[in-house]
C-alpha cells in the first residue's frame, strides 16, 4: 500500500498462515486503487496511523465516496487523495453540521415530490446530508475533540 507491490503477513508467525497481497489483486478484485487503499488506512487505521475509532474500512469507504469529486485529468492521484481527506477533515470539524439534517432542504412531503427534477434534487440532497450526520455521529462518539482536530491540523 505504502509503496510495495507485495505484501507478505504471518510471514514469521508459524501458527497462521502464511497470507500475500498484491495491489494488483486488490486493484482487480475490489476496485481500489493505491491512493484509495492508503486513504481507507488513514481513516481506519494500520500499522502506521491510528485512524479514528469507531471508523472500519466501510466507513472509510462511504467517507471517501462521499466527498470525492469527478476525476480530473490533470490532477495527480495523490493530490486528489490528499485533496479528498481535506474535504473530510473540513466537514470534521464544522459546527453549523452537527444539530440537522439540513435547514435547506424542505421538510414537506410536496417539496420532496421525487417525481419532478426539483423533488428528486431535494430528496437526493436529503439522503446525502443525512448520510454525512450519520457518518458525522459515528466520529464524534468515538472520538475525542483532541483527535479531530489533529486530523484538521494534519490535512490543513
Amino acid at each position: 500500500m505504502f509503496g510495495a507491490n507485495v505484501v507478505y503477513r504471518n510471514m514469521f508467525n508459524q501458527k497462521r498462515q502464511l497470507q500475500m497481497y498484491s495491489s494488483r489483486a486488490i486493484q482487480d478484485q475490489l476496485g481500489l486503487s493505491r491512493w484509495e487503499s492508503i486513504q481507507i488506512a488513514l481513516l481506519s487505521g494500520g500499522d502506521y496511523t491510528d485512524g479514528l475509532q469507531g471508523i472500519g474500512v466501510v466507513s472509510a469507504l462511504e467517507l471517501i465516496a462521499e466527498f470525492a469529486t469527478a476525476r480530473q485529468i490533470d490532477v495527480e492521484p495523490e493530490e486528489e487523495a490528499f485533496e479528498n481527506l481535506k474535504r473530510i477533515s473540513l466537514w470534521m470539524n464544522r459546527s453549523d453540521e452537527t444539530a440537522t439534517v439540513s435547514d435547506d432542504v424542505p421538510s414537506s412531503s410536496s417539496a420532496c415530490n421525487e417525481g419532478t427534477q426539483s423533488g428528486r434534487a431535494v430528496a437526493q440532497k436529503s439522503r446525502e446530508n443525512s448520510r454525512r450526520l450519520k457518518l458525522r455521529r459515528l466520529i464524534e462518539r468515538n472520538n475525542d475533540a483532541e483527535t479531530l482536530e489533529s486530523v484538521n491540523i494534519f490535512f490543513n
